[in-house]
């Protein structure tokens, strides 16, 4: 027979699992032979949605200014890891809550809560990124949003 546990949850018998909570998961098996020979455990890490990597981080929003030959707007968030650990990958920013009208052009995708750029991974514990960000805003209004950092896919 094949065991299994999920984080740390009591062992069950069986070959699927099904796990649909949101965040990093521990998933822990092993087989028990007929005469009672069990396999050493083997582990693997998952990841169900994306993660906010938002605490592991700090991030500093250069405002947006006006580039006058373009007619868009400029600006970047400088990304540090201040987790102790590398932050793998996917990693991605979104800009929460970003003024509407306002679009983010250098976006790689967009997710129910805003865009978001894809940055390069691992960020090395201590290290830092920083993610230029070009909006087009026909209407000038002020552009405010909130960085978080995320890991998997949005």
């Amino acid at each position: 027979a094949t065991w299994y546990s999920v984080d740390g949850a009591p062992a069950q018998a069986g070959t699927s699992v099904s796990i649909s909570a949101a965040g990093g998961h521990t998933l822990n098996y092993w087989s028990v032979d007929g005469a009672g020979n069990v396999e050493a455990p083997q582990s693997m890490s998952l990841n169900i949605g994306p993660v906010d990597l938002s605490a592991s981080a700090k991030m500093t929003v250069q405002g947006a200014v006006l580039n006058r030959t373009t007619g868009k707007y400029v600006g970047s968030v400088s990304i540090t890891n201040t987790s102790g650990v590398p932050l793998s990958g996917p990693l991605r920013l979104r800009l929460n809550g970003l003024t509407g009208g306002v679009t983010l052009d250098n976006a790689s995708g967009t997710s129910a809560s805003g865009p978001y750029v894809t940055l390069a991974a691992p960020l090395a514990a201590g290290a830092s990124v920083t993610a230029p960000l070009t909006f087009s805003n026909p209407n000038r209004v002020l552009i405010s949003y909130t960085p978080g950092l995320y890991q998997g896919n949005l």
